[in-house]
């Protein structure tokens, strides 16, 4: 670590779980390394974030249903999701790099849904 470096603020997922796949695993190692760091540092935990214009996840939800095509559900479209505007998210990072808070570990979260009711919402 560089000697200059006085805080970190990780962005980390909402996922992060010792049971979870690869990415879910990689977060964790990540988060340990942060941890054991030295400096002082805040771990951000995202959820699904949107408004960003991604071709993927939560965004390609919302572009599919402008474009009035269909929308992919996987099995029931029980999945938990919690998602959060990406104005949000730079709100509450941009806070991070400033707050006196030190090690410790927020998870930033939307209202709870299903992808399914995300879908039928959006």
């Amino acid at each position: 670590m560089p000697a200059n470096v006085k805080r970190i603020v990780y962005v980390s997922s909402r996922t992060a779980a010792p049971r979870g796949g690869a990415y879910s695993r990689s977060k964790l190692a990540a988060e340990a390394a942060v941890r054991a760091s030295g400096v002082s540092w805040v771990i951000v935990r995202l959820p699904e974030v949107y408004g960003a214009g991604k071709a993927e996840g939560a965004d390609d939800i919302i572009q599919r249903a402008i474009r009035g095509v269909p929308i992919f559900v996987v099995g029931r479209g029980d999945q938990e999701l919690r998602p959060v505007y990406v104005d949000d998210v730079l709100h509450a990072l941009v806070a991070a790099l400033s707050s006196t808070a030190d090690r410790e570990t927020y998870t930033l979260a939307g209202e709870r849904m299903t992808m399914r009711e995300f879908a039928e919402r959006t």
